[in-house]
């Protein structure tokens, strides 16, 4: 799922009361993947969502182009 979709729109930075609907979908994933793309460790959403993630005891793999955790 979006990081954009989890914080409520296309914010870059995802923070507030705005992020955290999306919390009972985090916290039901199986996982979340990051695609390692240009700038992923900038992204503030990417960030964010990655460290609720962690927090929640949901995996976060980062993928790279050949599909490799």
């Amino acid at each position: 799922m979006s990081p954009a979709l989890l914080g409520g729109g296309m914010n870059p930075v995802v923070t507030g009361t705005d992020a955290l609907w999306g919390l009972p979908l985090l916290s039901a994933s199986g996982a979340v993947i990051v695609p390692k793309l240009a700038g992923w460790d900038r992204c503030g959403a990417v960030i964010w969502t990655a460290r609720r993630a962690l927090s929640m005891n949901v995996p976060v793999y980062l993928v790279d182009d050949t599909g490799e955790a």
